[in-house]
């Protein structure tokens, strides 16, 4: 059986009740499911660090961390293939003039500004996060991610 443990930096981008999130795209080219850009930690690497690194990476642009919000633990998969993963969030902001014209400089992911009050419409995952993030823009205090 394939399992393994994966500690992934995600940033909460907010711009007025607009959530930057980044979604897959499929080999056909459609788009796949919605989620917080950032990306795996590097061994040796503060988890602040490699959201800075992964931002800048992916969008060319650099990201300022205002707080950490927690951590999500997500396990998924199926058979013979599972993940165990560690989600650490950060609320960040971007220090882009062009926040509605940003490109991703990868060829498997895209970024779209989606309105709070449609996440939880679209494929997002993991879905518990999903429901975190839509608790906290609410209120945007750190006790809606200590449950």
């Amino acid at each position: 059986m394939d399992k393994k443990i994966e500690n992934i930096a995600r940033a909460v981008i907010l711009q007025k009740d607009l959530l930057l999130v980044a979604r897959t795209i499929k080999k056909d080219g459609s788009l796949g499911h919605a989620f917080l850009p950032g990306g795996h930690i590097e061994f040796g690497e503060t988890a602040e660090a490699a959201l800075i690194r992964e931002i800048k990476e992916e969008l060319g642009e650099r990201l300022n961390i205002k707080r950490f919000l927690g951590v999500q633990e997500n396990v998924y998969g199926e058979n013979e293939s599972r993940a165990h993963e560690f989600n650490f969030i950060f609320e960040g902001q971007l220090e882009s003039r062009n926040l509605f014209e940003l490109k991703s400089r990868e060829s498997h992911i895209a970024f779209e500004w989606c309105a709070l009050q449609n996440l939880a419409a679209i494929n997002f995952k993991p879905e518990t996060l999903r429901e975190k993030i839509i608790d906290w823009s609410k209120s945007q205090t750190i006790n809606s991610w200590i449950k």
